[in-house]
């Protein structure tokens, strides 16, 4: 029963009493009229059993709080029957019936109690139950009292037990904390793995500190992290790492995981078929579970060695000569010294030459984890060879590949060319990957075809040419440095014009380093910018990644306080730092999905394109869901091979070729350990994108956006790329539309490398000044295309090689000489290629020096001459950006221009200012540079001339061609030459704030439109002020002749106009030019030498003149000169002059 029924059976029962009491009321007295009888009570069958044992008895108790409502008449002995009465019966009842009503209506009391009855609850008092129910009761607590009593003794043994076992675990950490455990951890896995107990775990402890255990059962990872301490630290490092508490595997135990089987071949002159086709297998037959094929990279690169030969034992080979040694007849040791010593004079005879580098050619996948160069050639070169022999190397390793079933059958086909900027592999490059233009019947013409703009010409099987983007960096940076700098949007950013710019960054940690900047805490801004733009390493990468960077940054400064001419400047710079950060950033940036890496380099490209046009993907075919991976572009793989090689040596960095193989065999190692633990690796500083303690160098692993290729749609990107180029250039003031740049490009010849149509720049004749560190330049116009190597047939050379293949024969390493004193083989090659005999002294560039340290770039920074400007006020500095005044010959014509200061040199000491006053005095140290400033004219309602006209600058520069060229037709393009003017400073006039005045452009008349308006303002200059300057700088050259012999003189004008002219009506032409001064000749007019007699051109006097003064000190005479008898002598060495003799001819 529920307690809401057992509530409504109460309810009824409160209700049929309180009935039964007021019929009781009124029959109190015997209604005479109806026949009564003696009430005899209730009989209650209770259906629990007998009542004496189930029936609550104490509820009756006058004391007990639980009234049951009924008084308990008689039970019967026989049948389990209850006699009750209501408390409320009068003893009669009515209508002869012989139980009352009152009585009749106990019985829902009767059932509540026996519903409690049967029911035990813990909660009730024992006055409310039954003999039963008690007993019952009791015999719960005693069972309750048993468990409570063995729980205590059970808790008393558990307690008993963690005591022990607490005094075990002190004794443990005892142990742990005042011992060192040799292999604790293993030990600890060992006790997991076996189930020890505590004590058995403290006595294996104890054991293994008495040198009685040693703890086995090594894990892969600490089997990898001592191969890892072997191939760098060498063995004595982890013999004591074994020997200490850490008990590291010991050489034995990992031998058999040291890959003993990688076994390069080295290349002993001619290439041969057979050796790469072993090294592939060597490097690529072995494969993970779950390999799949992917795109292959091949990748080439020098790695700079002792440059000494050494001697392979196991073939009796002499490895170290270079692609030349296929002239010898033979490069075996032999058992005497013929061939040693045919190859001394070999070499001393130039006809070979000991290798001062390693060729290195290694194949490596675009894959997420395993991505590491895998090197299949090496062969020392002293790189005299030409792009043809590149051309051949190139073809030979791309048909290994392909034969071999372990290349692409296997892994992949090639994808990419990649190599760094050297410049006769550059050609090779071009003859190789650019041969045919993809069709639509080509799978990925879908993809690329419709991209206006892109070139789309590719390899015989779809292969590009990758150069390194690292290397880009360093030669944007180089560039950036360089005193003459670059062109952009008419405006030269040279280094000094930088440097300039850089000071007004903020908040930048300027420093290289964090140790520098402790030791020098005052070191100013000045000086860490110097060191920015003149590193001491040309290849640091860190530092040109961080130089683009600040560059791109200029563009975020406040341009209100600025000027025109430095508005004019911001405007070019915030160009450059625009194309600079979507270069950049697509490299640097790891939350950059693929979509975003290529929208980035498309705007890069079209930015590029833009101010090139004024200065002059396989993946998505293959497997949409793969990733692709921009930062394994160029050799950036193999540069990490070479720095693990480099690290391998500890202090010995330095290899030669044989010493070179063995390091790559344990770099291969490393390779796999550190692509499972990719954290344990220490980068090469010179490879990270970032000097930063969180981020390192960044490879496929760390990169953490969306690079799949099914999420980029090159169309979409290619749009948004050109519209983020357009809308950059349009802010900057540069209005260019590229679908009518490319519009029908591929029926006229031009793409994105080659905008104006003709060739590539990577083989046209122009001179790349960013190439400075590779090496020299080759001859564009040697180069004939030479297809010769596609006739190189790499089955036919395999069967010629295998046919003339001899079984090594039997030979010793030792060698027996005269006397028959026997010596070793590598000790006999030492001492006849001892390098102090200057058998072969040409060394390999700096190279070894920078990868021991050593500095070999930069310059000194002067910091005496800043301190002594410090004290003068901004009015009294002519520094860059000031303007000046100058003379310039045009033709015939000299003429008055003003300029824009881009460069002051002092002697060879460059500055970024210098006292106002010591710029024009006569015998000033200075030399300026700048850009012409375009003037137009403008007029008021004046009728004075004077005070009339005004010229204001209209944000442009004036381009003048070479004096060479004057004569030729107009340059299509603006280079830095025909921007930038030098002069002597005495020939200047600078200008003061009071000379000009800077305006709103809005404030212009009608002319305005004439102007960018992207700059805002700009300068102004009365036409009194300019006709008093020219009368200055004419008045000043007139008095000195040597002076007017300094005047610059160049051709016709190519942008602008100049000279400066004013049309004051159809009949009057105001211009500021002089015919009556003429400027120096140019060209290559011949005088005879006053001294001999020959006739000298102007550009060769100076040399001329020296020879006889060298000559005359040296008390040499050549017929052709005439000393003694002529007119004109060369004096002694002064101080020695005498009355009689000429002073030193200069002419």
């Amino acid at each position: 029963m529920s307690i809401l029924q057992l509530h409504i059976v109460k309810y009824s029962a409160r209700n049929a009493s309180n009935r039964i009491l007021s019929t009781s009321n009124l029959l109190s007295q015997p209604d005479q009229s109806c026949p009564t009888v003696a009430c005899t009570g209730l009989s209650y069958c209770w259906d629990l059993g007998s009542p004496f044992r189930t029936y609550p008895f104490a509820i009756h108790d006058p004391a007990s709080d639980a009234k049951p409502g009924y008084n308990l008449v008689t039970i019967d002995p026989e049948e389990p029957l209850l006699r009750i009465r209501s408390l409320k019966c009068s003893g009669f009842s009515l209508n002869a019936n012989p139980i009352c009503a009152l009585c009749r209506g106990v019985a829902v009391l009767v059932d509540i109690v026996k519903e409690k009855a049967q029911k035990l609850d813990s909660k009730r008092g024992v006055i409310s139950l039954s003999n039963e129910k008690f007993e019952e009761k009791c015999d719960r607590l005693k069972e309750a009292l048993t468990k409570e009593t063995l729980q205590h003794l059970n808790t008393t043994k558990a307690l008993n037990r963690l005591r022990a076992h607490q005094s075990t675990w002190t004794s443990l950490l005892h142990v742990l904390g005042t011992q060192d455990v040799p292999g604790l951890h293993r030990i600890f896995r060992n006790a997991h793995r076996r189930n020890w107990s505590v004590e058995a775990l403290l006595e294996r402890i104890h054991d293994a500190i008495t040198g009685s255990y040693h703890p086995r059962s090594y894990s892969d990872v600490e089997l990898d992290l001592a191969t890892v301490v072997y191939e760098l630290g060498g063995a004595a490092a982890l013999h004591a790492l074994h020997k200490s508490h850490f008990l590291f595997p010991s050489l034995a135990t990992i031998c058999e995981r040291r890959r003993q089987d990688v076994e390069l071949r080295i290349t002993i002159g001619e290439i041969k078929m057979s050796d790469i086709l072993a090294n592939i297998e060597t490097m690529f037959k072995e494969v993970k579970p779950g390999h799949k094929k992917c795109g292959i990279t091949l990748s080439m690169d020098e790695i700079a060695c002792d440059g000494r030969l050494c001697y392979l034992s196991a073939t009796d080979d002499i490895a170290g000569l270079c692609e030349h040694a296929a002239r010898l007849q033979s490069v075996k040791m032999g058992s005497n010294l013929d061939v040693i010593r045919a190859i001394a004079r070999a070499v001393r005879e130039g006809l070979v030459h000991v290798g001062q580098e390693v060729f290195v050619a290694a194949f490596a996948r675009n894959d997420e984890m395993d991505y590491g160069a895998k090197p299949v050639m090496l062969i020392p070169t002293c790189k005299q060879g030409s792009y043809k022999d590149s051309c051949l190397v190139i073809e030979i390793l791309r048909q290994a590949w392909k034969m071999s079933p372990f290349g692409e059958d296997l892994h992949g086909p090639v994808w990419s060319i990649a190599s760094d900027g050297d410049p006769k592999r550059r050609p090779a490059l071009y003859l190789h990957c650019m041969v045919r233009e993809l069709t639509p019947a080509d799978p990925l013409f879908q993809y690329v075809g419709h991209l206006p703009g892109l070139n789309v010409v590719t390899g015989a099987n779809g292969e590009t040419q990758d150069l390194d983007y690292k290397h880009d960096f360093k030669r944007l940076c180089k560039t950036l440095c360089s005193r003459e700098g670059i062109v952009v949007d008419s405006s030269i950013v040279n280094k000094s014009l930088l440097a300039s710019w850089l000071e007004r960054l903020t908040a930048v940690d300027w420093s290289e380093n964090t140790i520098y900047s402790l030791l020098n805490p005052t070191s100013s801004i000045g000086q860490s910018i110097h060191t920015l733009l003149s590193p001491k390493d040309a290849q640091d990468v860190p530092r040109a990644v961080k130089l683009l960077n600040l560059t791109s940054d200029i563009r975020k400064l406040d341009t209100s306080d600025f000027n025109p001419t430095e508005r004019v400047n911001h405007r070019a710079l915030s160009l450059l730092g625009e194309m600079l950060d979507a270069l950049v950033s697509p490299f640097v940036n790891a939350d950059f999905s693929i979509s975003q890496q290529i929208t980035s380099l498309i705007k890069f490209a079209h930015i590029s394109c833009a101010l090139f046009l004024k200065h002059e993907t396989h993946t998505m075919v293959l497997d949409p869901h793969a990733k692709v991976f921009l930062t394994l572009l160029g050799d950036d793989v193999l540069e990490v091979l070479f720095g693990r090689v480099r690290m391998i040596g500890g202090h010995s960095p330095n290899v030669d070729v044989d010493e070179l193989r063995n390091r790559i065999r344990s770099a291969t190692s490393l390779d796999r350990i550190f692509a499972e633990h990719p954290e344990w690796e220490r980068r090469p500083r010179r490879l990270q994108l970032k000097r930063s303690r969180d981020i390192d160098h960044l490879s496929p692993r760390q990169w953490t956006g969306d690079l799949r290729a099914m999420t980029c749609n090159l169309g979409d990107c290619w749009k948004d790329g050109v519209q983020q180029a357009e809308a950059c250039l349009r802010q900057y003031g540069y209005v260019i539309d590229f679908n009518l740049v490319f519009k029908d490009w591929q029926q006229r010849g031009v793409d994105l490398l080659r905008p104006k149509g003709g060739k590539y720049p990577g083989i046209s004749a122009e001179v790349d000044r960013s190439l400075g560190e590779v090496g020299d330049e080759i001859d564009p116009e040697t180069i004939d295309f030479d297809q010769s190597f596609q006739s190189y047939n790499g089955w036919t050379a395999l069967q010629a090689e295998m046919a003339n293949v001899v079984a090594v024969p039997a030979h010793s390493i030792w060698i027996e000489l005269e006397g028959g004193k026997p010596a070793h083989k590598k000790t006999v090659l030492r001492l006849h290629m001892d390098s102090s005999l200057d058998v072969d002294y040409n060394r390999s560039h700096d190279r070894l020096l920078r990868v021991r340290y050593f500095s070999i770039g930069g310059d000194n920074w002067d910091r005496s001459k800043p301190q002594l400007y410090s004290g003068l006020m901004a009015d009294q500095l002519f520094q860059l950006g000031s303007l000046y005044a100058t003379l310039i010959g045009v033709g015939q014509k000299v003429a008055v221009a003003i300029l824009q200061c881009t460069s002051i040199k002092s002697g060879t000491e460059h500055l970024d200012r210098a006292p106002m006053d010591e710029i024009a005095l006569p015998n000033s140290s200075y030399t300026i540079s700048g850009q012409i400033l375009s003037l137009r004219p403008t007029s008021t309602n004046h009728k004075d001339l004077q005070t009339s006209i005004f010229w204001f600058w209209d944000s442009t520069f004036i381009a003048l061609n070479t004096p060479k060229g004057r004569s030729s037709e107009k340059p299509q393009t603006i280079r830095v030459q025909h921007l930038s003017f030098s002069v002597n400073g005495h020939l200047t006039r600078p200008l003061q704030s009071s000379d000009m005045a800077s305006i709103q452009i809005s404030n212009l008349p009608f002319t305005q439109q004439l102007i960018n308006t992207a700059t805002g303002r700009t300068w102004i200059i009365a036409e009194k002020m300019i006709a008093d300057i020219e009368s200055y700088l004419y008045q000043l050259v007139q008095k000195n002749d040597d002076l007017r012999l300094k005047i610059p003189v160049f051709g016709q004008v190519c942008q602008g106009e100049f000279p400066y002219r004013a049309e004051i009506n159809p009949s009057s032409l105001l211009e500021h030019c002089t015919v009556a001064i003429q400027g120096p000749s140019i060209g290559s007019t011949s005088e005879n030498c006053r001294v001999c007699g020959v006739s000298v051109a102007g550009e060769d006097r100076q040399n001329h003149m020296g020879g006889h003064i060298l000559r005359k000190l040296r008390g040499v005479q050549i017929p052709s000169e005439n000393l003694e008898t002529s007119e004109w002598q060369v004096s002694n060495p002064y101080p020695e002059w005498e009355d009689n003799v000429s002073m030193p001819l200069c002419l």
